[in-house]
């Protein structure tokens, strides 16, 4: 699963029409790769390891599992997942529909087999799921709301009860992760 959906930055923004939809949905991608850089963190869980090549990728945006292992491991359409360890394909994919043997990406894949690795086919896969904690939340729509609405911020000084502004630097809102930090 995607940091936080379209729907979830609406109601935590109180957002109730679409005229943001594309800048909250452009930005969704940029803010997760950004707290998984700052954070050195990949917020991913061991799924399937492949050491006996089992996997086939193919352009028509499938893995083939021969050991059928997707359901047994709780492959679900919408799960965000990793690859490691492939000649190709290393990267950030979506799925799209499961099967036991079959998994079916929303991203497209380059063809790739065991027969394709120059090392007597020892391709080790690593497939890993990518989960967030749900108090990532905040914090990620905190980025994103700072994002898209150019750094303002501005605040009433009780005091002298003047409106006044304060720019944030992304450091700043980037700090707000640091309990995730590795």
């Amino acid at each position: 699963m995607a940091i936080i959906t379209l729907s979830e930055v609406k109601s935590l923004l109180q957002i109730s029409d679409s005229s943001k939809d594309t800048i909250i949905n452009t930005l969704i991608p940029i803010v997760q790769k950004r707290v998984m850089r700052y954070c050195r963190n990949s917020f991913d869980n061991y799924l399937i390891r492949s050491y006996d090549s089992k996997f086939t990728f193919s352009s028509a945006k499938t893995i083939t599992d021969a050991n059928s292992n997707f359901l047994v491991n709780n492959w679900a359409a919408g799960l965000e997942f990793r690859i490691n360890g492939s000649l190709y394909n290393d990267g950030i994919y979506t799925v799209s529909t499961v099967t036991a043997s079959v998994l079916t990406t929303n991203e497209a894949l380059k063809n790739e087999s065991p027969a394709d690795d120059p090392d007597n086919n020892t391709i080790y896969v690593l497939l890993q799921s990518i989960n967030f904690p749900d108090d990532v939340k905040i914090p990620t729509m905190i980025y994103i709301d700072w994002l898209s609405y150019n750094n303002h911020h501005v605040v009433l000084n009780e005091a002298t009860g003047d409106w006044s502004g304060r720019y944030k630097t992304e450091q700043e809102v980037l700090s707000q992760f640091d309990a995730w930090r590795k």
